[in-house]
């Protein structure tokens, strides 16, 4: 108990030590905090009230960001992934914002409503390629809620370490959707057609199964976790 204890209070302290350099890294946009320890990048998703839901100027803040990245002989040799708060890694896209755009189109019939869409979804599937083909290690922490669109930041990476709490699922096709930022590519690759029923079914999968087998890697506590990732500054 006392270890454990003990442990705790290390990893919350390892956490505040961090947040003074992702306060001086930030980003234009709060949506994207970056600390830059040396060598390695931290890069938070901060819509925490929004359960760190993908939106269009994250996508564009990310894109250049991991491109860059890959330079050849560039300092970066590490890029952990995060999410804010305590609920999510990423709960997906921002189906507010894409329903908007749909109904813009249905309400007006101009095709040009449908643009910001389109743009989203280009800039986030070009995102999940660099991350796919990505030099630089990308190891994302996937505490809480990880869906859709959150799905596709991590998965294509080369880590994902699923916690405690850990909610895995691809739940599109319960809005009319498909499950796409590659699950055509990765869902039929899970071992005894689990692919195809999370894929059909949009069903969840809680720690004790997300964390036995892809797309996830062994669990830990979210706390451990994240405190690793703040050892590092």
């Amino acid at each position: 108990m006392r270890a454990a204890s003990a442990s705790r209070a290390a990893s919350r302290t390892l956490r505040s030590s961090l947040r003074p350099s992702l306060r001086r890294y930030c980003t234009e946009t709060d949506a994207i905090l970056m600390a830059a320890p040396p060598r390695m990048r931290v890069v938070d998703l901060h819509r925490p009230d929004a359960l760190n839901a993908l939106n269009s100027e994250m996508v564009a803040t990310l894109l250049p960001l991991f491109q860059d990245w890959q330079q050849v002989g560039g300092d970066v040799k590490l890029v952990v992934m995060r999410g804010a708060g305590d609920r999510a890694f990423c709960a997906g896209g921002d189906i507010r914002f894409l329903h908007e755009c749909a109904s813009g189109y249905a309400a007006t019939g101009d095709p040009a409503a449908l643009s910001p869409a389109h743009e989203f979804f280009r800039a986030e599937y070009t995102l999940n390629n660099v991350l796919g083909t990505s030099r630089v290690p990308v190891v994302s922490i996937l505490g809480g809620i990880v869906m859709g669109g959150g799905v596709g930041l991590s998965v294509h990476g080369q880590v994902r370490i699923a916690t405690d709490s850990t909610i895995f699922a691809m739940p599109e096709t319960g809005i009319g959707f498909f499950p796409d930022v590659g699950g055509s590519y990765f869902l039929p690759r899970l071992p005894a057609h689990l692919g195809f029923f999370l894929g059909l079914t949009g069903t969840g999968l809680v720690v004790a199964g997300s964390s036995s087998r892809s797309p996830g890697d062994p669990a830990t506590s979210s706390r451990q976790a994240r405190g690793c990732a703040g050892a590092t500054s």
